[in-house]
């Protein structure tokens, strides 16, 4: 059963308020999501980095870090920079949604949220982070194949030189 567990995906849930956590996670119940929940930016950073979830959704309005400086803190740290964040918040300024996307959001939604656009977009998220791991594992793949293709070549390379250098030596070139 453990196992299981640790290949659930993680969606870490950021609010003040546990009403509003418990509201996004029911919403989001019966997709095969483990929830992480932070109730400040101090933890969520930590849960972060210790939990590298696939998807963070991030209330901006919180007491001591609020969500623009727990997301700057996020994607300043090399092991959690691509993890998407999408901020879900009672903010509807225009001001509020150009920071978010400013300081490293790729989504936003306003509170009261409809669950079933809530669903749709952390789907759409978590579908486009399996893809960009994906894509990063192919790349680094064909990285290690190019390394590997060079050094081939360096090496045959060499041995064609020695080989010149027999020819000349043995023909007296």
């Amino acid at each position: 059963m453990k196992a299981q567990q640790q290949n659930k995906t993680k969606v870490l849930i950021v609010d003040d308020l546990k009403s509003n956590v418990i509201l996004m996670a029911n919403s989001l119940q019966d997709l095969g999501i483990e929830f992480l929940y932070a109730y400040n930016g101090y933890d969520a950073v930590s849960l972060t980095v210790k939990n590298n979830p696939e998807l963070i959704l991030l209330d901006i309005m919180m007491p001591g870090m609020d969500g623009f400086e727990t997301c700057r803190k996020i994607r300043a740290d090399s092991r959690t920079q691509d993890i998407p964040i999408l901020f879900i918040t009672a903010k509807s300024d225009d001001e509020s949604i150009l920071l978010s996307f400013q300081n490293g959001g790729q989504d936003y939604i306003t509170k009261p949220f409809n669950p079933l656009e809530l669903r749709a977009r952390v789907l759409t998220h978590l579908e486009l982070r399996t893809a960009q791991k994906s894509l990063k594992s192919l790349n680094k793949e064909q990285t290690e194949e190019i390394n590997r293709l060079r050094s081939s070549i360096s090496s045959i390379n060499q041995d064609l030189k020695n080989l010149r250098e027999m020819l000349e030596v043995y023909f007296n070139l």
